[in-house]
């Protein structure tokens, strides 16, 4: 089961550094997001056995990860107006999103 949920936070990473570098930022931003909540899954599952709906992670999070929690909760209202999304956000996102992907998926 990790080895699955390894492969979709990479294609989903994938997809998301490919829309960032074609300049489609709101779609990018929802990737990246995307990659944030699968990884929160794939670190519960991994630390607990638990196998959890990555929308359904953020409780838990709060407690087990909290910094990886608090950069979800400064882009998750994004998510229902990713209209509002510029480049500066996608970028910020980007960034996070990396760093977080870096230290946590082996």
């Amino acid at each position: 089961m990790e080895e699955e949920m390894l492969q979709k936070i990479n294609e989903i990473m994938d997809l998301a550094n490919k829309a960032f570098e074609e300049g489609n930022y709101q779609i990018a931003f929802s990737h990246y997001l995307g990659v944030l909540f699968r990884i929160s899954a794939y670190l519960l599952y991994r630390d607990l056995g638990m196998l959890i709906p990555p929308e359904g992670t953020l409780g838990m999070m709060k407690v087990r990860y909290p910094d990886i929690y608090d950069v979800i909760e400064k882009y998750k209202n994004y998510q229902l107006a990713l209209e509002s999304v510029t480049e500066e956000i996608a970028k910020s996102i980007r960034e996070d999103a990396l760093r977080i992907y870096d230290k946590e998926i082996p």
